[in-house]
């Protein structure tokens, strides 16, 4: 199963995101910062990142 990352501060995106997702059966996980996301980045080492471009 493809692991996506989501970096977002807006947590009602990531939250809708990760449910549409989920639903298709990817596992996702979610960080609201930076620090956090690069933390999981280097630990989970997902397969995609979806990222807040502001």
């Amino acid at each position: 199963m493809a692991e996506i990352l989501i970096i977002d501060d807006d947590n009602d995106f990531a939250e809708v995101t990760k449910v549409i997702l989920g639903s298709r059966n990817y596992e996702v996980i979610s960080a609201d910062n930076t620090k956090e996301g690069l933390l999981l980045l280097e630990n989970e080492n997902p397969d995609l990142l979806i990222l807040d471009g502001e």
